[in-house]
């Protein structure tokens, strides 16, 4: 994950060249993949290696902001990450929700 400013105060980047190697070493394709980021860098490094995007919302942005920054999927709890976070891909997309873990 990459601070959204570095030192000196310099923003950083999106970068997705660090989810086109994981992609590359897991040889999936971007549309098969779902990147669970903490910042808007993130979401935006997503967007740029073509693959879903989940907000982490206990992470550096929290919650609100990721879902005013655009975020459709916001997670409140890291239980959330596993299997039914594919629904995000782009054949089985769901309409924006800001979830609630389930106890």
């Amino acid at each position: 994950m990459l601070p959204n400013r570095l030192p000196g105060g310099r923003r950083a980047q999106a970068r997705p060249d660090g989810i086109f190697l994981a992609l590359a070493r897991l040889a999936a394709a971007p549309h098969d993949a779902v990147f669970i980021g903490d910042t808007l860098t993130d979401r935006t490094a997503a967007f740029e290696a073509g693959v879903a995007f989940a907000g982490a919302g206990w992470g550096y942005a929290g919650p609100d902001t990721l879902a005013a920054g655009g975020c459709r999927v916001v997670l409140t709890d890291p239980t959330q990450i596993g299997p039914g976070l594919l629904a995000l891909t782009p054949a089985r997309r769901v309409p924006h929700q800001v979830s609630t873990p389930t106890r």
